[in-house]
């Protein structure tokens, strides 16, 4: 059969549904949420648009309460499971276009969820139609399986185990070709300084290190002052800075925050500080703009920063807010985006801060700072299944006189324990003084080499692409992983750039098209 003929056939409708669901934002949204739709109206609002439509088309579907869809094929007891999901992260700034109005443009369709998951998640569902109309005959049934929550708690997979047989085998659309046969580890942590935090030596060498560092690290005491000349990174004009802001007057930092989602590097950083009003003057703004704009050239990002007067209702206050604007990227890749509250943080440790907003600064900026792969928290390891460790700060959150906490998402080999690596963590944090608040782990996902399913799809690939199939690791956690032996498969193709979680998200629509190719036959293949 010439699967890419009858996929490339179906390219008009494959595309109007492809621009109807992408313009639904169906992001989490809890004042929404009701019995029947548990992530709120858009999210049930693209699972009934997904169900509608196989209903159309004539198959059987099932819908678990808003929690799962489900589009069934043939029958039998052991289902192969395609598992996919329909709930996008947030936009987000920096798009050039509307994230939920989808643009064609040079063969490539632009919007949120374009390649994670819904341009993927369709894919599969017309790989499902064309297999059904090809009416070549199946051995086991398949389950088109739709989550709702993927990008937040995994909710959705939770009720489906409740109720529904778990498929043995099957693959998830959302990650990249050929074959992803490895998945890291993850750990949720969110890092809390006490109210009662009192300054200590903030030695952040752990006791038992996960691996041997080539370095030991000692950070300074937070209460030190950071000076211009002690960052190598804030040239100064004539060697020396100018103005007032290196007083020992303390300063107060009033707010700080970053990030929507721990699985996002954060693109927005923003932050409130106060200063007695004997350092109100031009001179002043004018040291700390420069300073500030030249910290920004020097890593090629972009803010702005502005005087606020009588800041908190004290006519005798006056403060700074600074944004800064990074890159957004996923979490699994922390290295591929500019995380905006590590390098705003790494600013403002320039300025006399003390007390908990010294702390706070001092964790961002020297503790997580230019460490993606998590050695100055104790926590650096790899396995030669699924590669290094790595660690992203994806929420900041810090106020005056509240919160102090930074949420991080950790990707840990495949092949070690949580435990082993959380470990490592709790012992850094209290070396530093912090807390450890919401901590959440998942274990690692390796299907062998050699399993069926891995040697299947491999085959498939090849014989239509033309590629050695090669094997892949992967830092993201898909849908695969709640199947015994399910793998990521897809649809990223070699070559091509992985968009999902950044401004300006897109997917080519041919690349969609092959996908629907390979996933017929595969799908035929693994019913075999």
């Amino acid at each position: 059969m010439d699967w890419k003929l009858h996929a490339h056939a179906c390219k008009e409708q494959f595309l109007a549904d492809l621009i109807q669901l992408l313009s639904i934002p169906s992001v989490e949204d809890p004042t929404t949420a009701k019995p029947g739709q548990p992530f709120g109206r858009s999210i049930d609002q693209a699972l009934k648009f997904m169900l509608q439509r196989a209903q159309t088309d004539g198959f059987v579907t099932r819908d678990l309460e808003g929690f799962v869809g489900i589009v069934e094929y043939g029958q039998g007891d052991t289902p192969v499971g395609v598992l996919a999901h329909l709930d996008v992260v947030p936009a987000g700034d920096g798009w050039m276009t509307p994230p939920f109005s989808p643009v064609l443009q040079d063969g490539k369709i632009f919007a949120r969820g374009a390649i994670d998951d819904k341009g993927p998640a369709l894919a599969a569902y017309y790989a499902l139609k064309l297999l059904r109309d090809s009416k070549l005959p199946l051995r086991q049934p398949i389950h088109l399986i739709l989550g709702t929550d993927e990008e937040s708690g995994w909710l959705c997979m939770k009720q489906f185990k409740k109720t529904e047989q778990i498929p043995q085998t099957g693959f998830s659309p959302d990650a990249k070709f050929p074959v992803v046969n490895a998945e890291k580890g993850q750990i949720h942590a969110t890092l809390t300084l006490p109210t009662d935090n009192k300054p200590n030596n903030l030695s952040i060498v752990p006791e038992q290190p996960v691996a041997t560092l080539t370095n030991s690290v000692s950070l300074s005491p937070s209460n030190s002052e950071i000076t211009p000349q002690s960052i190598t990174t804030f040239p100064q004009t004539d060697g020396k800075p100018t103005g007032t802001f290196r007083e020992t007057e303390p300063w107060c930092l009033c707010s700080f925050h970053s990030g929507e989602r721990s699985n996002m590097v954060p693109n927005l950083a923003t932050a409130e500080v106060l200063f007695p009003s004997k350092f109100a003057s031009q001179p002043l703004f004018e040291d700390i703009s420069t300073l500030y704009q030249r910290y920004l050239e020097e890593h090629g990002i972009h803010g702005e920063v502005e005087v606020l007067s009588s800041m908190l209702g004290n006519p005798n206050a006056h403060g700074l807010r600074f944004t800064l604007h990074g890159k957004a990227a996923h979490a699994m890749e922390p290295f591929a985006g500019i995380n905006a509250g590590l390098h705003l943080g790494r600013f403002l440790r320039v300025l006399p801060f003390r007390g908990r907003g010294a702390e706070f600064l001092h964790v961002v900026a020297e503790v997580l700072f230019d460490d993606p792969y998590g050695e100055k928290l104790g926590m650096a390891c790899h396995d030669e299944i699924s590669g290094p460790l790595t660690v992203n700060a994806g929420i900041f959150d810090y106020s005056q006189t509240g919160t102090a906490a930074i949420q991080l998402n950790v990707r840990f080999p495949a092949s070690l324990s949580a435990d082993t690596c959380t470990q490592a963590l709790k012992t850094t944090a209290r070396s530093i003084g912090w807390n450890i608040n919401d901590l959440r782990t998942s274990p690692g996902h390796w299907v062998p080499d050699n399993h069926p399913t891995v040697r299947t799809l491999q085959r498939v690939y090849e014989e239509q692409i033309g590629q050695p199939a090669t094997l892949l690791s992967s830092g993201g956690a898909t849908y695969a992983r709640s199947l015994p032996y399910g793998v990521a498969f897809g649809a990223v193709f070699p070559g091509k750039p992985m968009t999902a979680h950044q401004a300006n998200e897109f997917v080519e629509v041919q690349d969609l098209l092959d996908a629907i190719s390979i996933y017929a036959q595969a799908l035929y293949e693994l019913t075999r």
